[in-house]
């Protein structure tokens, strides 16, 4: 990987730990027994619509040996709005730091903006 690419991966998932609750922040730390399959879901959908690749790719990575359940669960929620949006609104009512909780907003409103004249797709968060 490239050196360039890598700091900011490692800023991305820096950044995202720091917005994170302990235990989404404990995610990677898990062992994949341990993980549930729907909080795998949850933190791509959450890093997707908050523009947070470096924390998305890891969260892909660690659930590899599983991808094909992960995508099958994706495709589950993929059309729940009401599913997303109470993800993401919780994830940014749990940001303790003001200025992070107040981009994440914006960015969250942003992403909500392209759905709300047609029909939700999780795939347009990205």
């Amino acid at each position: 990987m490239n050196l360039n690419l890598e700091k900011v991966h490692d800023r991305e998932v820096l950044l995202f730990l720091n917005m994170c609750k302990k235990e989404d922040g404990n995610f990677l730390n898990l062992p994949l027994k341990k993980r549930k399959i729907e909080d795998a879901v949850r933190l791509l959908c959450i890093t997707t619509a908050l523009s947070l690749r470096g924390p998305f790719f890891s969260v892909i990575n660690a659930e590899e040996k599983r991808f094909d359940e992960l995508i099958s669960h994706w495709e589950r929620i993929r059309y729940d709005e009401e599913k997303v949006t109470a993800w993401l609104d919780d994830f940014i009512a749990a940001v303790e730091d003001p200025l992070l909780k107040q981009v994440a907003q914006e960015i969250w409103d942003e992403k909500k903006a392209r759905f709300q004249n047609a029909r939700f797709d999780a795939m347009s968060l990205l």
